[in-house]
């Protein structure tokens, strides 16, 4: 018996295993508009919902913004309008990671440049409350605490910082300052001694007490230097300054030592005071 369809059943058969033979290079399905239900729901792109950046790109948006109005790029009201797209920005990486500190101590140096003292130390605190071990939020907050003057705070926030971080040269360097600010020499020298040799740290000591304009103190500590080494050219050149005599060809060493430059930024002290990295701890 003939079946009228064969023939066209074994093209049809044929054509799928050729196909399936060399595998599908293109597919593309095209629905009739029969196809679709008359139930199905069809969303737009733009209605779906729009996913939240990662913490670290709205971070890394908010430090540019926040830079350029540290470092003046913008002015006056557009300086304004970028620190407020920096406090957006670090906003919505903590909406995304309540817990990112990056943006903690982003928000908290947005308020500092905006003048707001207490809400920067309240974005400190608050990062701290959530992971005290951070020793950057410590060191940044004593380096905003030493800025507005209080300077037993930033001994305390920057004891911490060195504590966990106790190789950290930055650290060390702005603690010895703090420790003198307050009036604790000894407590100053035996912190300069865990980066650098006695002499050297007498002599740091000595340069931020002639700063602050006490002279004799300043002499005292520079001798003591020379005491522990009397080879040491930067301290004989700074006690021949503080005596007011003429250091004769090495007048253009005195000269070319400028006083730490704190009262402008106190970050300015911790890469001008000089070290013995040969002898340090």
């Amino acid at each position: 018996m003939h079946c009228p369809n064969t023939g066209t059943r074994i093209y049809l058969w044929a054509g799928l295993f050729f196909s399936a033979t060399l595998g599908c290079t293109h597919s593309e399905t095209i629905l009739s508009r029969d196809a679709v239900p008359t139930t199905a729901k069809i969303t737009k792109v733009e209605d779906l919902p729009k996913r939240d950046p990662k913490p670290s790109t709205s971070v890394a948006f908010g430090n540019l913004r926040l830079q350029a109005a540290i470092d003046g790029s913008v002015q006056g009201p557009d300086r304004e309008a970028s620190l407020e797209q920096a406090r957006k920005s670090y906003n919505q990486a903590l909406k995304t990671d309540p817990k990112c500190m990056e943006a903690y101590r982003g928000l908290a140096q947005v308020e500092q440049n905006c003048g707001n003292y207490k809400g920067a130390l309240a974005w400190y605190n608050k990062g701290l409350a959530i992971d005290a071990k951070q020793s950057p939020v410590w060191y940044e907050m004593g380096i905003c605490q030493a800025r507005h003057g209080d300077w037993p705070a930033a001994q305390e926030s920057l004891s911490k910082a060195c504590d966990l971080e106790a190789d950290n040269r930055l650290y060390v360097k702005t603690l010895a300052f703090c420790l003198a600010k307050n009036g604790r020499y000894d407590d100053c020298v035996a912190c300069f001694k865990r980066i650098m040799d006695e002499g050297q740290a007498h002599y740091n000591l000595a340069r931020l007490l002639h700063h602050e304009n006490q002279d004799d103190l300043s002499r005292r500590h520079l001798q003591i230097a020379l005491q522990i080494n009397p080879k040491l050219a930067q301290a004989q050149n700074f006690l021949a300054q503080v005596d007011g005599r003429s250091s004769g060809s090495n007048s253009t060493a005195v000269a070319a030592a400028p006083a730490p430059n704190v009262s402008i930024d106190i970050d300015d002290l911790t890469t001008d005071l000089p070290q013995s990295p040969g002898s340090a701890n």
